[in-house]
């Protein structure tokens, strides 16, 4: 199966729910602020020399956190997870029931389908996965679940993805541990996190002193926890992307 052959049979599974398409990448807008990606991409693979291989990853994204139109794009967008790996006539997948899996989806061990078997599951069981993240309280376990099977076991705690969600369901203090998190990666002291010129300090260069600036609102913004400022937040961030979906879709 080579790009175009398989350009079109994804576009003939996932056109007709309800995604559009930019470039290699789909995307849904649905429920209560969740937006769903889906995007194929072909890599090099040494372990097969000469055969194409086309990796399909799967974003879910909260359409309440401070997205860029980038994110709404084949070349800026974010897919967390790789769900298919498909070599020449081969594929290898996660997306099938059997094993350990995450409600019916994802397993921990590779199994080997063909690229056609392959895309049926996708169509059955992945987009049944997709269709039942409606709100963002299931938007956070499809996350998790997925975070359990990539990272073998573990979450992924540094991950932005999640901060919106949790402010949304009302889980501030989780949502500012992720910011801690990375200000410690950052080097900042664990008691200078409050401390927006030590983060500042911290920081190498231009963009990273913006991006200490932003970090530092967020965390503000989340161990504070009122809920006036943390709804005006998400509004602004929410009908700035819907208007960004409708605007795109339509290109």
């Amino acid at each position: 199966m080579n790009r175009m052959e398989l350009s079109a049979s994804l576009s003939n599974v996932l056109l007709p729910i309800g995604f559009w398409r930019k470039g290699s990448a789909f995307f849904r807008a649905q429920g209560d602020g969740v937006l769903v990606i889906v995007q194929f991409r072909k890599e090099r693979n040494a372990s097969y020399p000469g055969h194409p291989h086309f990796a399909l990853g799967l974003g879910l994204t909260s359409l309440y956190r401070d997205l860029l139109p980038q994110h709404f794009s084949s070349w800026g967008c974010v897919t967390q997870y790789d769900i298919v790996q498909i070599v020449g006539e081969r594929s290898t997948t996660k997306l099938v029931e059997s094993g350990r899996y995450v409600d019916g989806m994802a397993v921990l061990e590779t199994l080997e389908f063909t690229p056609d078997d392959q895309l049926s599951v996708l169509k059955e069981k992945g987009v049944e996965f997709i269709n039942r993240i409606t709100d963002q309280e299931q938007l956070l376990h499809a996350i998790y679940d997925l975070d359990l099977v990539e990272f073998s076991g573990k979450i992924y705690e540094l991950d932005m993805q999640k901060y919106a969600p949790l402010l949304h369901v009302g889980r501030n203090i989780e949502a500012a541990a992720i910011i801690h998190k990375l200000l410690s990666l950052h080097g900042v002291p664990n008691d200078e996190h409050n401390n927006l010129s030590a983060i500042i300090k911290c920081a190498r260069n231009e963009f990273e002193k913006n991006e200490a600036v932003v970090l530092h609102r967020k965390l503000i913004l989340a161990e504070e926890g009122n809920r006036n400022d943390i709804e005006a937040y998400l509004k602004e961030n929410y009908d700035q992307n819907i208007r960004w979906c409708k605007k795109i879709s339509k290109v």
